[in-house]
């Protein structure tokens, strides 16, 4: 049986905070109470987990105290004890913190042996291409016999076997997890004698400190566009989010740092990256995917994936100590899948491409990509998430108006939005002469089977059709349900029923 992390109690974890300097104040109505984990909700399983409270954006989970628990809570980990009545406040054990979500994660840290200082571990940020560069180191270590873990939107990959005791838990609720759920995976590799990490890094985790305590060895940087101005409020913040990734805890002087060009190309952001680096004396690498990629013959990716996968083989060949060459000549590309969910061909004559693109410029190389690759008119089916940046909508629309002939609106995940509405707010970059080339079907998969019928009908199939925004998810949030739908499941059944029919 796979050995537990090493038991520790309220005021252990109350000193190492401390140590820290994270601690305003403490109330252990039992000091000696072992601790098992913490987390945000106060319904988990094992009465040992503590509670952590903090203000977000959007909620404030110190309110969660006014609420009946479902179970006695043994320690919250807090930041505002002024809204507690005292009558409540003398009956509870309690660790008040400077930074709830610092505390939240240096806790499960600790509580779980440190796991990532047993780990080599590479972090990729960027706006668009982090799925894609993680898949491919994943699959690039594979072929290399590399024992590693990779760690995002498409879920746990690589050597980690599931335990009873650490099930694999589905990771696709954050780009990035909180560290109740990340801190217990990565104890569980060190167990399995797992030796690299590579994972996806949001700029909402460092934000919200989720990955706080970890150091990296390698850090990969994608690209850089507008996306999530619903948390960062502007451009220039949210390339702030981003930075911190390149600073103390999470490099050190002996990390590797690889930047695309595309990444340098504005001036004041190069200058930031150059100011933060040098401050701590990390060099970096601008990675020129032409130098690379452009002329090898049976290179396994186009256009973006290209980028994508030449910023993977670096890293990579960094795992091993070998030069990005040597990486080729070990390497099958042939053997390299598609990265799922990404410019994933999923029916030719028409083509029809499913892709992830929910930003202006994940949607822009796209389009690019797919007008290289075929040489056909482009019908782009699209739409945008709601309760999320609303600045980008237009944005969309201009791209997919200069990228395609035909646009089929449609929804995205709404969430808590009016579908309508974020289709309106779409729209506002559409001129009078525009609008004969759009279309507008609220339920997705509508949008879907209207664009292959238009495929086929009007095109004869001499035509591509991206379905945009969804990659592989399959599920789409409409208000508060979670509802069973696939981009790749609506075009499989619409041609099996034409194939049929």
């Amino acid at each position: 049986m796979m050995p537990s992390p090493a038991m520790k109690t309220h005021s252990m974890l109350c000193d190492m905070l401390t140590s820290k300097g994270l601690v305003v104040g403490a109330q252990l109505l039992n000091p000696l109470q072992p601790i098992k984990g913490l987390t945000l909700w106060d319904d988990h399983q094992d009465p040992l987990w503590g509670v952590v409270l903090y203000k977000g954006v959007h909620f404030d989970h110190h309110l969660r105290l006014h609420r009946k628990a479902t179970k006695p809570i043994l320690l919250y980990l807090l930041e505002d004890i002024t809204a507690i009545t005292k009558d409540r406040l003398k009956n509870i054990s309690y660790i008040q913190l400077t930074d709830a979500r610092k505390g939240w994660a240096l806790g499960m840290s600790y509580i779980y042996d440190h796991p990532q200082n047993q780990l080599r571990s590479i972090a990729v940020t960027g706006t668009n291409g982090k799925s894609s560069t993680v898949f491919m180191v994943h699959q690039l270590w594979k072929q290399l016999a590399v024992k590693h873990m990779a760690l995002g939107t498409l879920g746990l990959l690589g050597d980690l076997e599931s335990t009873e005791r650490f099930p694999l838990l589905s990771f696709n609720t954050h780009t990035t997890p909180n560290p109740d759920r990340l801190f217990p995976v990565l104890f569980s590799a060190v167990q399995q004698g797992i030796t690299w990490l590579v994972m996806e890094v949001s700029s909402h985790s460092l934000e919200q400190h989720r990955l706080y305590g970890m150091c990296f060895c390698a850090v990969v940087w994608t690209s850089f566009s507008q996306d999530h101005l619903d948390v960062h409020k502007s451009l220039d913040q949210y390339f702030a989010a981003k930075v911190r990734l390149l600073q103390h805890p999470y490099i050190t002087a002996k990390s590797a740092v690889f930047i695309d060009q595309q990444v340098l190309s504005v001036p004041r952001f190069k200058h930031l990256i150059r100011e933060t680096l040098q401050a701590q004396s990390v060099p970096y690498k601008s990675v020129d995917v032409a130098a690379f990629g452009g002329a090898r013959s049976g290179f396994p990716y186009v256009g973006v994936m290209q980028r994508n996968f030449v910023l993977a083989a670096h890293v990579a060949a960094q795992t091993l100590e070998i030069t990005v060459e040597e990486l080729w000549d070990r390497c099958d590309f042939k053997q390299l899948p598609q990265v799922p969910g990404r410019m994933n061909v999923v029916h030719s004559v028409p083509y029809v491409i499913i892709d992830y693109a929910h930003s202006p410029r994940a949607l822009k190389l796209a389009l690019c990509d797919i007008r290289h690759q075929f040489g056909l008119p482009i019908i782009c089916v699209f739409g945008c998430g709601g309760d999320r940046d609303r600045k980008k909508r237009p944005l969309m629309m201009q791209e997919a108006l200069k990228g395609a002939e035909t646009i089929v609106l449609t929804s995205d995940n709404p969430r808590s939005e009016d579908p309508l509405k974020i289709i309106e707010d779409i729209k506002v970059a559409l001129t009078t002469q525009d609008h004969k080339r759009v279309y507008v079907y609220v339920h997705r998969r509508e949008a879907v089977e209207y664009a292959l019928k238009m495929a086929i009908k009007d095109y004869q199939g001499q035509v591509s059709v991206l379905v945009a925004g969804k990659g592989v998810e399959d599920r789409q949030i409409i208000g508060d349900v979670s509802v069973p739908f696939s981009d790749r499941n609506v075009v499989e059944e619409f041609f099996m029923k034409d194939t049929s029919g």
